[in-house]
């Protein structure tokens, strides 16, 4: 009779697990090879994104247009990719390869607080001493460590909140991604903020979660178990417990979730772990029932016997699921970074090419202006000479001289270098102007986002100095030309006076004349050819300043149009994961459906959109509804609120349906939408959902 008594009160540690479990099996298998699959995909994808990356950084690093912020920016750009594929790469492929390693071991972990009661539980399942058990003024699990109760893992992580803090967290949270099942044990005596984020960090994580809540009334051992037992049970009031269930839910309105369906176990570890010391059998009995253990070891071999095979094959999906939206966001984020970035330059190249058919005009008309000036300036000059040096043989040599003493050759630099100040200045007001919007529009955009700046480098491209000299000097040398020589025209001059004086003997006064006048024409010739030579040479100069001034708009357009190469890459790339992503969601679905024994409603889904661990969004069938009941018990298994709509609407009427808050789209293509800037959590959710599902862009 006392063997039998004693064999119920290890009523806990008796369930039959075993066929379960070897469909756990099953199911783990077959999500290890879709999740392996999707992990290849979200691989190869990130590597054109990042290698498209690197490629167009180096463009705009060999550019004469040198953008530095954007430069800088594309280069963390790749380093950020670069580093989303490592993470998927090395952590998710081992962490999958893991999960792969222990496909026969459906595993439980143990989450919460230093203090929770999670060595006392463990102590409870393994009927043990009670040695690891702390004594509140220290943790006692420092390590993560295993044991096993009924054929499965049960998982002992340190407690959040610890002496070592972060460090603690991640080795908790590490040991979690294993996790099929995790029991987050909290305590009656007030929820804590900190367990609160903890709890949606691991809700993020897509696992199954039960609520465990150990209600503390203090148990001396030397008790009379009847006062135990009535203390105990006072403590266990469903208000009470309900008002501090309530105040738990509240964290999660708070962080944008709803953990209304999430399951929530009360217990007494304490007395459950008395009531396997030794002592009589009724006082033992009376702590086991007081205790409420068995309402938690019957939920969980009830969640393995009903649910296992789904949980496994869930914990091998979300594995990839997880950074599969995590590089999606990415993608889509960079691309409406850079669509911004590449929307700026081309303005400012817009801009800039107008000033420079402005800038070009008015070179050529400041050289006709200085040319003409400098020829009425000569023509008078001629006159004056031409009375001077009537029968001079030394009149060429004369000529060039006064031309030079007229500074003509200093003039004209002096033009061209005004010309390339003005250049300096417009670039210079022009690549300001650039650089500021393009650091305004990285902020602004990055913070429009769910979760650039050297400007043109004037050195480079409108260094004409060495260009400007060396053309002055050119046109300098069209002033030192020859005349016709003197002697010639002397020649000449004697030659028609004896041919007219063979007709008759003019007056010393009209021979006076008409050597002036013959020799001012020879002037004002001379003078039409230094000026027309010297436009010649200015407007050659000119073509090269021009042509090295048009150079950046040449360059800002080919920018442009591979920062739009690159954006629509990256929108690409992240369409085509967000599609495999909708594929594997459907498949949790439907696998939940099957689980819920709806095999039939499975097949009338069409479409699912996820944010694993907060909201889960169905399309289906036109015409088809899924009862409010199903919906319900869906959502407690995936621990995500679930809402439907039809697969008949339009993307822009299914965003709004998802979103439900005033949004705006951003062009009449429906590709891109617009939320409230200070949207919470939960909006931010649901604006996921519409980006999964519609197609589209949405940002704040």
């Amino acid at each position: 009779m006392k063997g039998m008594k004693e064999k119920m009160l290890q009523k806990n540690i008796d369930y039959n697990l075993k066929e379960p479990l070897s469909r756990c099996r099953t199911a783990a298998a077959k999500g290890y090879e879709l999740s392996s699959a999707q992990l290849e995909t979200v691989s190869r994808v990130l590597y054109e994104a990042q290698a498209e990356t690197e490629s167009t950084s180096k463009q705009f690093d060999s550019s004469a247009v040198s953008l530095g912020g954007l430069n800088k920016q594309f280069r963390e750009q790749s380093a950020e990719l670069s580093a989303a594929l490592e993470k998927v790469s090395d952590r998710t492929k081992n962490d999958l390869k893991t999960l792969r390693s222990r496909l026969s071991v459906f595993s439980v972990a143990l989450f919460g607080r230093t203090m929770a009661g999670k060595s006392t539980l463990m102590e409870v399942l393994t009927h043990g001493s009670g040695k690891s058990i702390g004594n509140g003024s220290q943790r006692t699990t420092r390590d993560v460590r295993s044991y096993e109760w009924n054929g499965l893992s049960i998982t002992d992580v340190p407690g959040i909140g610890a002496f070592d803090g972060q460090k603690d967290e991640d080795k908790a949270f590490e040991a979690a991604k294993t996790a099929d099942l995790i029991l987050f044990l909290m305590t009656d005596d007030g929820v804590q903020s900190q367990e609160a984020e903890c709890f949606r960090s691991v809700l993020e994580l897509g696992k199954p979660v039960v609520c465990v809540m150990n209600v503390k009334v203090c148990v001396d051992e030397a008790d009379d178990a009847d006062f135990i037992a009535e203390d105990i049970d006072e403590a266990f009031d469903p208000d009470r417990l309900g008002a501090i269930r309530a105040q738990f839910l509240k964290y999660g309105e708070m962080a944008g979730q709803c953990w209304e369906d999430i399951p929530f176990v009360f217990t007494h570890l304490r007395a459950a772990f008395l009531s396997q010391q030794s002592g009589e059998y009724s006082r033992r009995r009376l702590l086991r029932r007081a205790s409420r253990i068995d309402s938690l070891t019957d939920c969980i071999a009830d969640l393995v016997s009903a649910r296992g095979p789904f949980f496994r094959a869930k914990t091998f999906l979300d594995s990839v699921l997880r950074p599969t939206n995590e590089a999606v966001e990415l993608l889509l984020n960079r691309s409406v970074l850079n669509a911004a970035q590449t929307a700026v330059i081309a303005d400012r190249r817009k801009e800039y090419s107008t000033w420079l058919m402005r800038f070009e005009k008015n070179c050529y008309d400041r050289v006709s202006t200085f040319v003409n000036e400098t020829k009425s300036s000569l023509y008078t000059e001629a006159s004056d000479f031409a009375a001077e040096h009537i029968g001079d043989d030394k009149a060429d040599a004369e000529w060039k001289k006064f031309v030079k003493s007229l500074g003509t050759e200093a003039a004209a630099k002096a033009v061209l270098s005004e010309l390339d100040a003005e250049a300096r200045e417009g670039a210079r007001q022009l690549t300001e102007a650039t650089g500021k919007e393009l650091k305004f529009t990285l902020e602004f955009t990055s913070e429009m986002t769910l979760k650039s700046k050297r400007i043109l480098n004037i050195r480079r491209i409108f260094d004409w100095s060495a260009t400007l000299i060396g053309g002055g000097l050119a046109i300098a040398a069209l002033f030192v030309a020859p005349l016709a020589p003197a002697f010639l025209i002397a020649s000449l001059g004697v030659a028609a006076v004896k041919f007219i004086g063979d007709k008759w003997i003019p007056t010393v006064e009209t021979l006076h004349l008409n050597a002036k006048n013959d020799l001012e024409d020879q002037l004002r010739r001379d003078i039409n050819l230094r000026c027309d030579s010297l436009q010649r040479g200015m407007e050659a100069q000119l073509k090269k300043l021009l042509k090295t001034v048009a150079e950046p708009a040449r360059e800002l357009e080919e920018l442009c149009g591979r920062l739009e190469r690159l954006t629509a890459v990256h929108r690409s790339l992240a369409w085509q994961l967000n599609r495999s992503s909708r594929t594997l969601n459907l498949r949790v679905v439907r696998e939940a459906l099957q689980s819920l024994g709806e095999p039939s409603l499975a097949l009338r889904i069409a479409e699912v959109g996820r944010v694993i661990g907060s909201e889960c969004f169905i399309l289906t069938e036109p015409g088809f509804d899924i009862p409010d009941s199903i919906i319900s018990s869906l959502a407690a298994l995936l621990n995500e609120k679930v809402r439907v709509a039809p697969n008949d609407l339009s993307p822009e009427e299914l965003a709004r349906v998802i979103i439900d808050a005033p949004v705006s789209f951003t062009d009449d293509r429906i590709t891109q939408a617009r939320i409230g800037s200070d949207a919470d959590p939960a909006l931010i959710n649901r604006a996921r959902l519409a980006s999964q599902l519609c197609g589209i862009i949405v940002t704040k």
